[in-house]
């Protein structure tokens, strides 16, 4: 990783030039820049070579509050009396034309001009890496115009300047009839092909457009056809609006735009009459119900469907619909079924395998609310807490992202997804290069709290996130809303590690930078971090997880670890210090008050564990050397009350377990069996009863799977030995384990490669 001056980038980031008045540029020059930027990356693009941008991650990026119609329009432009470069004309309204097609960079770059003429520079922050160079051009075609609310302009080096967009939103799409536009005139070169089209010629643009999957370019051309329909002082075909209401609330669903879908419906169903038989009113009741179902509003959708099934009921769509949200409806009461999981699984190991992207489950989000409620706790914010007695295994939570970006097998993938760009983000508050999904995932939040507004299900939800104690949490219509979200993503995303994949947990570099990040609802961001953890939340396709890993009392906190516990105390520490936390879990008190000395030997003894190679497993002389490890290790712990979590003998103790096996590979090895069962207690496992049917009393609180391999381990041992019984009953064991991590449903399929490899049936059961 290249190492930053993290002072010098947070004072730039600060720095505000000199103000100057604006002069107009010099036009051919600004638009060959921009000409000779385009063709550059259009090279690179057939060159197939990857770039890289680079964006600060902080605090200062902002958003105008305003709505377009209360500001002053700036009718000449930039020469308008008091506009000055590294400022932001605030109050104003700036009408401009696109000029020149967009190019991505680090930001969307394009070329505007102002109502006198002057060309000007544009960069657009927070636009999905996910929109493609021909999405980009519909988004912001030639000829476009629009108005940019509060423009801020920024000063180059060479004494020019451009405008800097952080928020999307703030560039406001005006059509011909906008009374923004009223007494503007553009100069009449500048034509967008849709220019003096006809109501009908437009909608059937957008038709055109629909059928080839130009979403963007069909939201436009119904956009305009209903903004030239409704602004017409003329007897119109009024008829035409809701037939037009209804394909754009259709685009704005393939858009990911359910909101913006549901109230173009409601303004189609306004203008309509009470027939509940009218063809079009029946089609505008299915687009709402598949906005609704987007949205997770199952009950409403229902109602909706059952406007249809009045006139209708045999309609093959919304029999097909009303099944999907009565599903959803069992989900969220209950949480997914065992079969939902187990398929999900399935699929998503077929999809990583064919190296595609992960996708976002069609599963309704799940609250355990009997069990469950956020509630603040001291000096440590907001946390979960237990409502009533939980037993391990319990489901939790069973969530859905609200944005998420990234590779979920960055080495395997296919070359895209084709992606040649990645924006890369230098984050000033962890002093960290993000993965380019943690900039994505911004993007992705920001275009749709822009898009969709107050009526989205993201503007609540992200307005409730904290955004670290720089921004604290003030809500989605704050000012500074870019920044604000890039808090949230940052001191609230999760890296995703799917447990339907097999891949290492030791990610090379440049794996991690193309490690998957998720933002989920605020459940999630409530959970607070302990290295002894009572939860364990873990990720499937794109869900979020949690189960009960040991029975939780009442009033209890649910707290789960964000790092590996089996790393050494500074670097657990070192990452948390970024996040705001600092543990003080029984582990952590316990090697802190053991001292820096103490850490450093059980450290060494570690490794020197972990440089035996496999093949020298086998030799007595390893088991001796192995076992003096062991308990020199032992003895850095206290002997009168040692720990009841002591992880650094876990890797030498499998080992030894590994090496008793190895001397009898055929007859299996109570030894080995014995070894075991000291490494599960390292990780807090508690047992009872006689050997080879031990209860647990208490599960391992650490290392997600190992405790369930060590279990398999054993069973796999004692069906060596000959005890099928013993060995039924330690995959039983197993599966008990894995109730409290991923959840029961998934264990044969989690395992059972590893299982099928060393002879275990794992769909028996023990007593």
């Amino acid at each position: 990783m290249v190492p930053y001056d993290w002072n010098a980038l947070r004072e730039a980031a600060l720095a505000c030039p000199a103000a100057f008045p604006l002069t107009p540029l010099e036009r051919t020059s600004v638009l060959a820049q921009h000409a000779a930027l385009t063709q550059r990356e259009d090279e690179l693009d057939r060159k197939r070579n990857v770039r890289v941008g680079k964006v600060l991650v902080g605090a200062g990026k902002r958003s105008s509050g305003a709505k377009a119609k209360n500001l002053r329009i700036l009718r000449r432009g930039i020469i308008e009396d008091g506009l000055r470069a590294n400022e932001q004309a605030k109050g104003c309204l700036l009408p401009v034309k696109i000029i020149a097609a967009p190019v991505r960079t680090a930001s969307v770059q394009f070329v505007v001009e102002d109502p006198a003429g002057n060309a000007i520079p544009v960069q657009l922050f927070h636009v999905p890496a996910r929109l493609k160079k021909e999405e980009l051009s519909e988004w912001w075609s030639f000829g476009a115009a629009f108005g940019i609310k509060e423009p801020s302009f920024r000063s180059l080096r060479d004494d020019s300047y451009y405008i800097r967009i952080e928020f999307p939103a703030d560039l406001v799409r005006l059509y011909p009839s906008s009374p923004l536009l009223r007494d503007i005139s553009f100069q009449p070169t500048i034509r967008h092909p849709l220019d003096a089209e006809s109501v009908d010629e437009l909608k059937a643009a957008g038709n055109k457009a629909f059928k080839a999957a130009r979403w963007a370019a069909a939201r436009a051309a119904y956009e305009w056809a209903l903004d030239s329909l409704l602004s017409s002082t003329e007897p119109s075909p009024s008829s035409l609006a809701p037939t037009l209401y209804s394909n754009l609330a259709l685009t704005l669903v393939r858009l990911g735009l359910p909101a913006s879908a549901l109230q173009a419906v409601d303004a189609g169903l306004a203008l309509l009459g009470n027939s509940s038989s009218d063809p079009l009113r029946l089609k505008l009741l299915y687009r709402s119900a598949l906005a609704l179902y987007a949205l997770e509003r199952f009950t409403e959708a229902l109602s909706r469907l059952d406007g249809i099934f009045e006139a209708d009921p045999a309609s093959s769509d919304a029999l097909a619909l009303q099944t999907r949200c009565r599903a959803r409806l069992v989900e969220q009461q209950s949480g997914p079924s065992a079969s939902t999981l187990r398929s999900l699984f399935l699929s998503t190991r077929q999809t990583l395998a064919y190296t595609d992207p992960l996708t976002r489950p069609d599963i309704a989000d799940y609250i355990n609310t009997s069990a469950l409620s956020i509630r603040p706790i001291a000096n440590r914010g907001n946390g979960l807490i237990a409502l009533r007695p939980i037993e391990r295994g319990e489901l939790l939570l069973c969530l859905k992202p609200l944005a998420w970006a990234g590779r979920a097998r960055p080495a395997a993938m296919k070359e895209e997804e084709g992606k040649l760009r990645y924006t890369a983000g230098l984050n000033l508050w962890t002093e960290q290069q993000d993965p380019w999904g943690v900039v994505e995932c911004v993007s992705q939040v920001v275009w749709r709290l822009g898009l969709e507004g107050k009526a989205g299900r993201e503007w609540e939800e992200v307005g409730q996130l904290w955004a670290g104690d720089e921004l604290a949490r003030a809500g989605a219509d704050a000012d500074d809303l870019p920044s604000r979200v890039e808090g949230i993503v940052t001191f609230n995303g999760f890296h995703l590690e799917d447990i339907s994949s097999s891949s290492s947990h030791d990610e090379p570099e440049a794996d991690l930078f193309h490690a998957p990040t998720a933002l989920y609802p605020r459940y999630p961001s409530a959970l607070n971090h302990s290295c002894v953890p009572n939860v364990s939340y873990t990720f499937l396709s794109t869900l979020f997880l949690l189960h009960a890993r040991t029975e939780i009392k009442e009033g209890e906190e649910l707290v789960d670890s964000y790092v590996d516990a089996a790393e050494d105390l500074e670097g657990r520490a070192r990452k948390m210090r970024g996040h705001g936390f600092v543990c003080v879990c029984e582990l952590c008190e316990e090697e802190r008050s053991a001292g820096a000395e103490v850490r450093r030997r059980r450290q060494d003894l570690v490794e020197q564990a972990k440089e035996i190679g496999e093949d020298d497993l086998a030799s007595g002389g390893v088991r001796e050397r192995l076992s003096a490890l062991v308990s020199r290790l032992e003895a850095t712990y206290s002997s009168t009350l040692p720990p009841p979590i002591r992880p650094a003998l876990y890797i030498p103790l499998r080992l030894l377990s590994q090496s008793f096996a190895l001397s009898s590979p055929s007859t299996g090895s109570l030894d080995s069996i014995r070894t075991e069962l000291r490494a599960l207690a390292s990780l807090g496992t508690r047992f009872k009863g006689d050997e080879g049917y031990e209860r647990t009393t208490a599960p391992p609180l650490m290392r997600d799977m190992d405790g369930v391999l060590s279990a398999l381990w054993i069973a796999r041992e004692w069906k060596k030995l000959g005890s099928e019984d013993k060995s039924r009953h330690w995959v039983a064991l197993a599966r008990d384990m894995e109730a409290g991590q991923a959840g029961a449903e998934v264990f044969d399929l989690r395992y059972g490669e590893w299982a099928a490899r060393h002879g275990l049936d794992l769909s028996t059961q023990g007593s």
